[in-house]
């Protein structure tokens, strides 16, 4: 284990079937104990691996011993599922072994949910039939090794017989590894299959075709046998019981949710906002009589809906998302944002049929005041102002006006345009003032251009604002990152914008700003005079230089 724990943290890709291997019964026989399902288990046993190869790379050091990684994975399990290691064991379940043909074939899934299998082809290594034979002789070998530790009580001809006839057991033919395994009840031979019937099927009390399969049931609603369609049947991507909808997510119903919930089914409380995952690579189900039937490759499944184990449980959380027409909020099962208006960062976006429309700077408060732009001499700019509620002053005037500003703690920082040029090119200082009017300083140099809006974004520790770099001659414009120290940054925006043909008044509207990527309208304008109107309208997503 120690050396397996040593090669992950250089090779994680590399090493992880092995650690698979070593680890995969005892944890399997944890979950079992605890959801007491066989296939349930299976279902959590791969959701399990997923979730651990990403922390697999990043093993403490002093972790290398079979008992700390057990302790380490079961309490991951604890944390990922709720189960448990300690409790009551039940003889039966913990009987119950995953075999090695099984766990291999689970082991396929893990690789194909993570990419791994992929990313073999794309490096030119073996075939996937024959990676997955290798792997499976692994998985046999491994398990034949504890036989060796019996030659010094059985002799050394005994165990080579044992180990020659359990290795011949578990042989499965090249042509068999790709192959679906017949479920139990389902109708063999190589007639017609109404031809034969089982004992099981002549006893159900009932039939229900679903997915790619005609169950038998018996009076408890069990599957009690099961045979194949000729042609798939489809019971509908929703079904609403007892104030819960049960849903399969599949592209036709749920365009625009999340690639990993493809396939899954699972349950929602109506208007909730957390979501239950009750399996996944589900290709039909259906709801009778308070059971849930579900079927994938290997059959179908009955639960009762109040017995139901989830894989996993989330919440809805709205996410932006691109589009061609541009940025919408939406969920993970890709349903829009209801709200006419959401604070996101530094920026109150105006959404439309979750579509976002622009963006607003929220209210701008500090010290019990409310900073805003007014007109107040009347003249050609604004001034920056404050006001309590019932009484207004003016704040910072600026050597001409006022462009934008704002509120960062007990400072507010403002750019004001100071000076124009006889070629007509204007020129601005970023500076930045207490609250309560008590200090003044420049926070940037004097720069040529115009910051038309400025957005402070906490998360990402700097002010970002749109910018136009001649406003007086064209209407171009980019955008700024602002430090609190005053460092100023323009946006690259070349490349994102060498896709179309502009009038050269193409500028950008900033809509918010996560985790690094910035999100943008790029927008042709139309100038006539002091009137401005959009021509058309890209999505853009940008990053720091």
């Amino acid at each position: 284990m120690e050396q397996v724990c040593a090669q992950l943290r250089e090779d994680r890709e590399g090493a992880f079937e092995e650690f698979y291997i070593l680890t995969y019964q005892r944890i399997y026989q944890l979950i079992l104990r605890s959801v007491g399902q066989e296939k349930k288990a299976e279902q959590l046993l791969a959701d399990f691996y997923v979730r651990l190869y990403e922390m697999l790379g990043e093993l403490p050091e002093h972790m290398g011993s079979e008992e700390s990684v057990f302790l380490w994975l079961e309490s991951l399990l604890d944390e990922f599922f709720e189960i448990q290691a300690g409790g009551e064991e039940g003889d039966q379940l913990t009987e119950k072994r995953l075999s090695e043909e099984r766990a291999t074939t689970l082991f396929f899934h893990i690789e194909d949910r993570l990419g791994l299998a992929e990313r073999d082809e794309d490096e030119g290594k073996e075939t996937a039939t024959r990676h997955g034979m290798r792997r499976k002789l692994r998985l046999v070998s491994a398990a034949a090794v504890g036989l060796v530790v019996c030659l010094a009580c059985f002799g050394t001809w005994k165990i080579k017989n044992m180990i020659g006839d359990w290795i011949d057991s578990m042989e499965v033919a090249l042509e068999d590894e790709t192959a679906v395994p017949e479920p139990e009840g389902t109708k063999k031979g190589d007639g017609d299959p109404g031809e034969s019937q089982t004992e099981e099927t002549e006893e159900a009390e009932g039939f229900l075709e679903l997915g790619d399969w005609k169950a038998a049931l018996a009076k408890d609603g069990s599957v009690v046998a099961l045979e194949r369609l000729e042609v798939p049947v489809s019971h509908g991507p929703v079904q609403d019981v007892d104030g819960w909808s049960y849903m399969l997510v599949r592209d036709e119903a749920f365009p625009d949710a999340d690639e990993d919930l493809k396939d899954s089914l699972i349950c929602r409380e109506l208007n909730a906002d957390t979501y239950g995952v009750i399996a996944r690579e589900v290709t039909d189900f259906c709801v009778e009589d308070e059971t849930l039937y579900y079927a994938d490759e290997s059959g179908v499944t009955a639960e009762v809906l109040g017995n139901l184990v989830w894989l996993t449980q989330e919440t809805l959380e709205t996410e932006i998302q691109m589009k061609d027409d541009g940025f919408y909020l939406l969920n993970a099962l890709g349903e829009p944002e209801t709200a006419g208006q959401v604070q996101m960062g530094g920026t109150v976006l105006r959404v439309d049929g979750g579509r976002i429309k622009y963006a607003q700077q929220p209210a701008q408060t500090a010290g019990g005041m409310t900073f805003y732009l007014a007109n107040v001499d009347q003249d050609t700019g604004s001034e920056l102002c404050r006001s309590n509620g019932s009484q207004a002053w003016l704040f910072q005037k600026g050597k001409l006006w006022i462009d934008s500003f704002v509120v960062v703690g007990d400072w507010v920082y403002f750019s004001a345009y100071e000076d124009r040029d006889a070629n007509g090119m204007r020129y601005s200082t970023v500076y930045r003032a207490k609250a309560d009017g008590s200090a003044t300083e420049a926070v940037t140099g004097r720069f040529q251009g115009n910051i038309t809006a400025m957005y402070y974004f906490p998360g990402e520790g700097a002010i970002y604002g749109e910018f136009k770099p001649d406003s007086y001659h064209s209407y171009y414009g980019q955008l700024v990152r602002i430090g609190l120290n005053g460092q100023m940054q323009v946006i690259d925006s070349n490349t994102a914008r060498n896709g179309r043909s502009t009038t050269g008044n193409d500028m950008l509207e900033l809509l918010t700003v996560q985790d690094g990527t910035i999100y943008c309208y790029w927008h042709d304008c139309s100038v006539n005079s002091s009137n401005v109107s959009i021509l058309w309208t890209q999505p853009l997503m940008l990053g720091l230089n």
